[in-house]
């Protein structure tokens, strides 16, 4: 899926899900890549850096990171479903 693909509306996010959904939006290219070329899943590795870097006190990183797996396996549906779509 292309940036170009995705469509072109507002989202309202809830105050109690924007630092998670800050820190899952900065994590964009932090994807890891499986045999195939299909995303398997986010480097966790990196959650805690990307949440210093956008000043989220490392306390509230426990806080988020279920938010953040939502999103992720949202997130793998969604291109599963946009890689089948494009195959047929």
């Amino acid at each position: 899926m292309q940036l170009e693909e995705l469509p072109n509306e507002d989202v309202m996010v809830w105050d109690i899900n924007w630092e998670s959904f800050t820190v899952f939006n900065s994590m964009a290219s932090q994807w890891r890549i499986g045999g195939m070329g299909d995303a398997t899943g986010l480097d966790y590795n990196t959650i805690p850096v990307v949440a210093k870097m956008l000043g989220i006190k490392s306390k509230k990183v426990k806080d988020i990171f279920s938010d953040i797996r939502v999103m992720e396996n949202e997130a793998l549906i969604t291109m599963g479903e946009n890689k089948d779509a494009n195959s047929s």
